[in-house]
C-alpha cells in the first residue's frame, strides 16, 4: 500500500475519532438539558416557569426534533454532524497540530 493511501486512511480515522469526540460532547450536553427539563417540569407544578426556562423548553424541543431527520425511506439526514464538526474546527485544528508535533 502506498504512503499516500496510508495517509488517507489515517486522516479518515482521525476525522472519525474527532467526530466521535464531538458526538460524546453533545451527548453530555443533551443529558444535562434533559435533567434541567425534568427539574423544570417538577417545579412547574408549584411555580411559574421563567422566561429563560420557557426558552430552554422551546430550544430543546426545536433542536431535538431536527437532530437526526429520518425521511421514512430508511435514510437519515446526518447533516447535523457536519455542522457540529464545523463548529469545532478550532478544536480539531489544535488537536491535529498537537498530533503532528508528537509524530515529529
Amino acid at each position: 500500500m502506498s504512503n499516500d493511501r496510508k495517509q488517507e486512511i489515517a486522516d479518515a480515522i482521525y476525522e472519525l475519532e474527532n467526530a466521535l469526540g464531538c458526538i460524546e460532547f453533545h451527548t453530555e450536553k443533551i443529558k444535562a438539558t434533559i435533567k434541567s427539563l425534568k427539574e423544570i417540569s417538577e417545579k412547574a407544578d408549584h411555580e411559574e416557569i421563567s422566561l429563560d426556562e420557557d426558552y430552554l423548553i422551546w430550544k430543546a424541543g426545536s433542536i431535538g426534533s431536527r437532530y437526526i431527520r429520518n425521511y421514512g425511506d430508511g435514510e437519515e439526514d446526518l447533516s447535523v454532524f457536519h455542522s457540529l464538526h464545523d463548529r469545532h474546527e478550532d478544536y480539531l485544528k489544535e488537536k491535529k497540530e498537537a498530533k503532528q508535533k508528537i509524530e515529529n
